[in-house]
């Protein structure tokens, strides 16, 4: 089985592949987009990467194509000896992933499915949403309350009636703040 290690970047990464002895056969960059139709073209591997913004898309791309998938934690990967010396380049750092691989079977994080991702994702979203909700009334209120008027307690929407009303008597009371 090969070994094929990849330093992903957002837009190019360094692979390295190594046949079953141990011999590089292939060092280039590549357009990381491409990485999905190349991985098709490549023999059985083992394909080895450290976790990214990008990783699980790849990941799912590699075993797609029938290989198997390391997704390395990054932890794990400083002990592999990726950035060792303080030295860090893709090159050095795709050929340490693919010696480690070919040396040991490195183990993975748990690589989640898509329709996970993509509900966490939706999940942060609505979190972030909500926070920036509750802060943005909080600052309403307490400009208000500079004003000497209270919003009454409890869930108020932008579209509510007091809403309006208690906007429209401020506008009245501040000349030159529009809302």
């Amino acid at each position: 089985m090969h070994h094929a290690a990849i330093d992903l970047g957002s837009k190019e990464s360094q692979i390295c592949i190594r046949q079953p002895d141990g011999t590089i056969v292939e060092e280039r960059k590549l357009s990381t987009r491409k990485l999905p139709e190349v991985f098709k073209t490549w023999p059985t591997s083992r394909v080895v990467m450290e976790v990214s913004a990008e990783a699980f898309k790849i990941a799912d791309a590699a075993l797609a194509a029938g290989h198997q998938v390391r997704v390395v934690p990054g932890t794990l990967v400083r002990l592999l000896g990726v950035g060792e010396h303080g030295v860090k380049n893709d090159q050095r750092d795709a050929r340490q992933l693919s010696k480690a691989s070919w040396q040991t079977d490195v183990p993975s994080v748990h690589i989640p499915s898509s329709a996970a991702r993509e509900l966490k994702s939706i999940c942060g979203a609505r979190d972030v949403l909500v926070g920036m909700q509750r802060t943005l009334s909080n600052n309403v209120r307490g400009w208000l309350r500079t004003q000497l008027w209270k919003l009454p307690s409890g869930r108020l929407q932008p579209s509510s009636p007091s809403y309006r009303e208690i906007i429209g008597k401020t506008k009245s009371l501040s000349p030159g703040v529009s809302a």
